[in-house]
């Protein structure tokens, strides 16, 4: 069953922007998508007719195609601190053949591309992760969003009141506004001017009580 199908059989969301791809029509040559396509034109217009929601994990896919003759702080300045086990789990993560390095890349510029022409029609999209680094996955996906050419904005939109619309909770959580559950992070540094300031959190609120990220982090095994 491909997105289309599925989509016709009652999904409203899709998880991982290869589902995207794979019913987009490519250059048999290079792989390049051609977004003028009338084919891929009728891809953008089914997700819009059916307001389908995209739910993107490029981050995931950073990672499985990155070589790990890289270095991964390339990826994840925060790797150092992460606890033993995950740094042991992820600095395996990707591949060392060339031929799969090289693929990789072309299928991760592909996918990068693809989301910033869904964000370019207004296909709804909410930042998820699948499997990354416990707390920062979000930031790395925000991070690629941007790269994708979304606006800081906009990224930051794909995890706070876009996934709230979409799951009906607007009226509760998803921006600032009385009334509103307190749910917030407080960073130093803004992200609109550079995203990775996302990344330099130093009060969290949940339901209206404060937590040090610190002490958080290290209660959970992180250095």
């Amino acid at each position: 069953m491909n997105l289309e199908q599925a989509v016709d059989s009652g999904m409203d969301m899709v998880n991982h922007v290869q589902y995207v791809y794979s019913i987009l029509k490519r250059n048999k040559t290079d792989g390049s998508i051609d977004f003028k396509d009338s084919a891929n034109l009728a891809v953008i217009k089914f997700l819009k007719t059916h307001q389908v929601v995209i739910d993107p994990t490029l981050g995931v896919f950073e990672l499985a195609f990155r070589s790990v003759n890289d270095s991964i702080t390339d990826i994840e300045p925060n790797f150092s601190t992460l606890p033993d086990p995950l740094k042991q789990l992820f600095i395996n993560f990707g591949s060392s053949n060339p031929q799969q390095i090289a693929r990789g890349k072309k299928i991760m510029e592909s996918f990068t591309q693809v989301v910033g022409e869904l964000n370019k029609n207004h296909i709804t999209m909410v930042a998820g992760t699948d499997m990354g680094f416990p707390g920062y996955s979000v930031f790395r996906e925000l991070e690629l969003y941007v790269s994708a050419g979304l606006t800081p904005m906009e990224a930051l939109q794909t995890a706070t009141i876009v996934p709230a619309r979409v799951m009906k909770m607007e009226n509760a959580s998803g921006s600032l506004e009385a009334g509103k559950n307190a749910d917030i992070i407080l960073i130093e540094g803004n992200p609109l001017q550079n995203i990775r300031n996302i990344r330099n959190v130093k009060t969290v609120i949940r339901n209206g009580s404060m937590y040090d990220p610190g002490a958080l982090h290290t209660m959970a095994g992180f250095q």
